[in-house]
């Protein structure tokens, strides 16, 4: 089986066991007498094909479906703001690429300077230099 095919199947096998376990829950909840429908604000979970009442203080008759709502939600939008945010420029990397520019036109022109200043240091040694060979002319 390739690798896309049982990911379907997992998923598939992932989807049945859910449904299974939300069904049982719907029963047990059932149970509960907190759980009897108040005849003035009939409120009905948002959870798709879903015709169950929804837990005091949810949109949804059980946490299970909210999780799977916004994973669901999370799984397709993110892509989308992933691939958004990588078009867009970052403030931060355009102004650290202009810092690393200036940086390295610094380091060109201090090495320039270093360059200047060996030329200017040999050129010195060599006036001692010549200047050491030099006979001394004493003049009384």
């Amino acid at each position: 089986m390739d690798p896309t095919g049982q990911k379907q199947a997992v998923n598939v096998k992932h989807m049945k066991s859910l449904k299974k376990k939300v069904e049982q829950k719907h029963k047990d909840k059932w149970k509960h007498p907190e759980y009897v429908k108040d005849p003035d604000s009939p409120r009905w979970c948002l959870g798709p094909s879903c015709v169950y009442p929804t837990q005091p203080g949810s949109k949804y008759c059980l946490d299970d479906y909210g999780m799977k709502l916004a994973g669901d939600h999370i799984n397709n939008i993110l892509p989308q703001c992933i691939q958004q945010w990588q078009r867009s420029p970052c403030f931060a990397n355009e102004h650290g690429k202009k810092m690393l520019e200036r940086i390295h036109h610094e380091q060109q022109d201090t090495y320039t300077h270093l360059k200047d200043m060996e030329c200017h240091f040999h050129e010195l040694e060599a006036i001692i230099l010549r200047g050491k060979h030099q006979a001394v002319c004493v003049d009384y």
